[in-house]
């Protein structure tokens, strides 16, 4: 397994993502899969500190960004979760995550994940991560 940079100018880069994106089981940045047009000028923009994408043998399985915050993004099929503590290995190897800034990040990586992802949140209590905060959205 490895973590592959994702070149935001390559096209096969863009369609690997958006394949991996129309299959994604849990989703808290949208509710409908946005147009290729759109997920393309997305990727284009790279707005994360790294994004990677995950590489099993021959397969990419899933992707993986860090954001400068320390927060990370995990898109993996669930029938893959058993691999994230090699993911989250192979990412500490790769990159560190930022100091801590008052107000602005914490010291280490943290994730957020959909409420109803109950195989990730089993995998990454195995993995020894701590329950920190929830999250609510305003509707108005």
């Amino acid at each position: 397994m490895k973590l592959v940079d994702i070149d935001p100018n390559s096209n096969k880069d863009i369609k690997i993502l958006y394949k991996l994106l129309s299959k994604r089981e849990h989703s808290i940045s949208h509710k409908e899969l946005p147009s290729y047009e759109k997920h393309e000028l997305f990727v284009k923009k790279n707005p994360y500190r790294r994004w990677f994408l995950i590489k099993c043998d021959s397969q990419f399985i899933g992707s993986l960004y860090v954001l400068k915050d320390n927060g990370i993004g995990i898109d993996m099929n669930s029938k893959d979760y058993i691999s994230i503590g090699k993911v989250i290995n192979l990412l500490y190897k790769i990159i560190k995550p930022l100091k801590a800034k008052d107000s602005i990040r914490v010291e280490r990586f943290h994730i957020n994940i959909s409420p109803n992802n109950f195989e990730l949140e089993k995998q990454l209590k195995i993995l020894g991560a701590i329950y920190k905060q929830k999250t609510y959205e305003f509707n108005f």
